[in-house]
């Protein structure tokens, strides 16, 4: 068994919303078992690579959402199992190492290294002989080098259908509309810009060059469209929805407080996010206008 031990610091700007991440990660991740633990989580796994890669992702979900308050990791190994609970030498020096670790800090006991070393992309180095609390003997450990997580407008991406095969050209005024809503969205301010014209007057290029805008300025866009051979309500929007929930390094933080509500469009989101809150209900009359 092996169990990865992370904390945060007690003055974390959304210690809440940190505690739902962290155990919506370790479920990600395959964790057999985890519990919440004072200002921390503790999951055990029955693979060292999935230990240590939720250890990793773990690491990657807080660069993403609150980059200056990491976690404070530790990954260790043993056999201990009484009333279905994880207790023992496994659990102690998992959360030693945790406490010993600075924040951002993946700290690996040797033998955890050694086991997953065959299927472990990362580099485990700076190996030291670490004293522990409560435990008699020196326990080695090295630092685990964890990748950073991409920037959001390299994790959405954007569809190839929606990308300039040729130099743009004309269109100046709706362009400069297009620029304009571009840079208010930045600026947190949202809106709708409706583009309509005949078949063939260029409506698909000139989103095309919002996308190219957007590339230029890196920011994040996301992309969906309607599909004139099917018929499905919301189609673009659940296309946009999916790939931020698949893409979006954030995890269910990226869809808001009410992402469960997405789930009614778009059955993947519940899916991929099983802790998601069930999507508000209310009479049968009003459900049926929703």
């Amino acid at each position: 068994m092996y169990a990865t031990h992370a904390s945060v610091a007690a003055d974390h700007p959304d210690r809440v919303a940190v505690e739902g991440v962290d155990v919506e990660v370790v479920t990600q991740c395959g964790a057999s078992w985890h519990k919440r633990l004072g200002a921390g989580v503790l999951a055990v796994f029955w693979s060292a690579s999935k230990a240590m890669q939720a250890a990793e992702a773990l690491q990657q979900r807080a660069a993403a959402l609150h980059p200056h308050h990491a976690p404070a990791i530790g990954v260790s190994t043993g056999e201990a199992l009484v009333d279905d609970d994880p207790l023992g030498m496994m659990v102690v020096v998992a959360a030693r190492l945790s406490g010993v670790a600075t924040a951002g800090e993946v700290l690996v006991c040797d033998v955890t290294a050694a086991v997953a070393a065959p299927s472990l992309a990362q580099a485990v180095d700076e190996w030291h002989e670490r004293r522990l609390k409560g435990i008699p003997s020196p326990v080695r450990a090295g630092v685990l080098s964890w990748s950073q997580p991409p920037s959001i407008s390299e994790a959405w991406g954007v569809a190839a259908e929606a990308r300039l095969d040729s130099p743009f050209a004309g269109r100046q005024r709706e362009v400069e509309a297009l620029s304009e809503a571009l840079a208010q969205s930045a600026a947190g301010v949202g809106g709708v810009v409706l583009i309509s014209g005949e078949a063939g007057a260029g409506k698909s290029t000139l989103v095309a060059r919002l996308v190219e805008l957007a590339g230029q300025a890196h920011r994040p866009l996301v992309y969906g469209r309607c599909d004139e051979h099917v018929p499905r309500p919301y189609l673009p929007f659940a296309q946009m929805v999916r790939r931020v929930s698949e893409r979006d390094p954030r995890g269910s933080m990226a869809l808001g407080s009410l992402a469960g509500e997405l789930r009614r469009a778009v059955p993947e989101v519940g899916e991929r996010f099983p802790l998601l809150a069930e999507p508000l209900r209310a009479d049968a009359d009003s459900e049926r206008m929703r």
